[in-house]
């Protein structure tokens, strides 16, 4: 029959365990998976075969067309999200500038509180009636 050699084949092995398995003995040698992929039963027609490999190179077309988009959106979003800080960093520097004057305003009208001059003449504007209100007596014209 030919030379013996001690390589066993997997279908042998297979056939083996399937035995063993339809008569209920224990069998410890487990199922290795093949990484080969077994051929198929029936040949698949040329015709077949093309239309499959056209509609991979459309999926694939389509894949690749998508995830041109995605990038390109997260390239601006990125962009977006940039100009947003920027101006978040504007606004933080004028409110910082806004505090500043008005806490130099607030100081200039407590200096300008206590002179004495300028105490009276504020008390002054405020201490007479005003036209505008209805309190107020009407004006001689």
């Amino acid at each position: 029959m030919g030379k013996r050699s001690s390589f066993v084949h997997s279908s042998y092995t297979e056939w083996i365990i399937d035995r063993a398995a339809t008569y209920g003995m224990p069998y410890t040698l487990s199922r290795v998976p093949s990484s080969t992929t077994p051929a198929p039963s029936h040949p698949i027609l040329p015709e077949i075969v093309e239309e499959f490999q056209y509609q991979l190179a459309e999926m694939t077309r389509e894949r690749n067309n998508w995830k041109r988009r995605y990038e390109v959106a997260m390239v601006q979003m990125k962009t977006k999200d940039g100009q947003i800080e920027q101006k978040d960093h504007k606004i933080l520097k004028l409110s910082q500038i806004i505090v500043k004057k008005n806490d130099l305003l607030q100081r200039k009208d407590d200096l300008l509180k206590r002179d004495p001059k300028r105490k009276k003449e504020y008390m002054d504007l405020f201490a007479g009636g005003h036209p505008d209100f209805e309190d107020s007596p009407p004006s001689k014209a």
